[in-house]
């Protein structure tokens, strides 16, 4: 039988054997940062490379709640705000459109995967009723018990999306735009 003690941890929001592959992905935006300075972005890759920083830091051991995290959301903002409000304005127009676009996928795929991942996780007093999950199998959803391969899947699957989704859509698009642009 498997081992899936840090499913019941009162601290880590996902497994450390899983949120380590996060620091791969997070290399993504090192690449990006680095694109940036040699394009002359300079404070889209001072920011990038603070956020790789919080990133490395806060995949290394994912809590639900600690000053790590709230600095890896803040520097997100940060760069987000930074590549749309000032930076893809030296982008060419139909790839400040892409941006655009890629911008709203990331916050789509963030939102529903964040719902899907707390649903999945969270147990909740309509947990077990019939007609509850009548509306989580409508919408493929349903709590998972800890230490079981389906809790597993679910941390699996949550970390994997965001890490393709936030981590290396964004850093490639915004490379790639920062390129093309030049």
């Amino acid at each position: 039988m498997k081992n899936y003690t840090e499913h019941i941890s009162k601290t880590l929001r996902v497994p450390r054997h899983i949120s380590h592959a996060g620091i791969f992905s997070g290399q993504f935006l090192l690449a990006a940062a680095i694109i940036a300075f040699f394009y002359n972005y300079k404070r889209l890759a001072i920011s990038t490379i603070l956020l790789y920083t919080t990133t490395m830091i806060y995949w290394n051991k994912i809590e639900y709640m600690s000053f790590i995290k709230i600095a890896d959301i803040s520097m997100v903002f940060i760069v987000l705000f930074m590549v749309t409000f000032i930076d893809s304005y030296r982008f060419k127009k139909h790839l400040r459109q892409i941006w655009l676009l890629t911008l709203f996928i990331i916050a789509f795929v963030f939102t529903t995967n964040e719902y899907a991942f707390h649903y999945e996780i969270t147990p909740t007093k309509t947990t077990e009723t019939p007609e509850h999950n009548n509306f989580v199998s409508a919408l493929g959803l349903h709590y998972t018990y800890p230490n079981t391969s389906e809790r597993e899947s679910a941390y699996y699957w949550s970390c994997y999306l965001h890490m393709i989704c936030l981590h290396i859509l964004p850093s490639t698009v915004c490379s790639l735009c920062i390129i093309y642009s030049a």
